[in-house]
């Protein structure tokens, strides 16, 4: 609570504060928030209520110059905009022979495979086919485009940054002049980076991001069992960070990517009481 000093009347009281009002100022002592309230609220979203609609969207809209991502936000009923106040989440569907055109921005976003094969998307000219499970960099302004060479859609999970990019009023975008960016290698930067203690001794990573774009399903579910026979969390219990081969940081500079494999090994902690956290479920059930 404010404490009046009691050296003016109420009237210059008011007075001073129509005039830091004209002046542009506002008093920092007024209106303070001693409590957080978060606007956040929980919500889970059903694979069973989405993917019919993320489906029955590839007769909505097509992926091109006007329309270039169809993608469908999960909106946050707490928030006008985006996922958490830092991470807008979108399903995104990629039909066989379509192509999602090659374009950059500020956001860094990552993407989590979640149905299909037979397509890829190309980050920095390095093709990285993606499965079930994978997942795919696209770090802040790196071209990438995703095309669909298969013959079944494919769904994946987006997470960008863009409502903390947006707010720092950070956010660019640009195009690139063809669909497609050239194709300079096929998983390059697994083959180089993919090994986690070795990496080529000739190259010192200079970039605030993971060198290895893509990170294989198969690689961390066998690293994740490797793990439950030795150790677990007591907040999230099986739990590893995709981590940069480099330094041994996170991969992404605004980003920290958990995989995780609850193991119903009894009751846990559950994640930190101010952690906002995307938990998207893979294989199993669970609550």
């Amino acid at each position: 609570m404010t404490q009046l000093l009691g050296r003016v009347s109420p009237e210059e009281e008011n007075q001073f504060y129509e005039g830091t009002e004209a002046a542009g100022l506002r008093a920092a002592w007024m209106g303070r928030r001693l409590e957080r309230k978060p606007q956040v609220e929980p919500f889970a979203w059903r694979w069973s209520n989405a993917k019919p609609l993320v489906l029955r969207s590839g007769d909505i809209v097509t992926p091109d110059r006007d329309v270039e991502r169809r993608v469908l936000r999960l909106a946050n009923p707490g928030l006008d905009h985006g996922t958490t106040h830092t991470i807008s989440a979108a399903l995104q569907l990629l039909l066989p022979g379509e192509n999602a055109p090659a374009h950059r921005h500020t956001p860094t976003a990552i993407r989590w495979v979640l149905q299909g094969t037979g397509a890829y998307t190309t980050v920095e000219g390095d093709k990285c086919y993606m499965e079930p499970g994978d997942l795919v960099l696209t770090p802040s302004w790196t071209w990438h485009d995703h095309n669909n060479e298969g013959t079944e859609p494919m769904i994946w999970l987006d997470g960008l940054d863009t409502p903390l990019v947006n707010n720092l009023e950070a956010t660019f975008y640009e195009q690139f002049p063809e669909d497609q960016q050239p194709i300079v290698g096929v998983g390059e930067s697994e083959r180089k980076y993919a090994s986690g203690a070795l990496r080529p001794a000739w190259e010192d990573s200079n970039t605030p991001y993971s060198p290895l774009w893509h990170y294989k399903w198969e690689r961390s579910h066998a690293a994740l069992h490797s793990l439950a026979e030795v150790d677990c969390s007591p907040f999230d219990d099986v739990a590893m960070e995709f981590s940069d081969p480099a330094t041994g940081g996170p991969v992404l500079t605004n980003h920290g990517l958990l995989d995780s494999d609850d193991q119903a090994r009894g009751e846990h902690q559950g994640p930190p009481p101010h952690d906002q956290r995307g938990v998207p479920g893979f294989q199993g059930q669970g609550t």
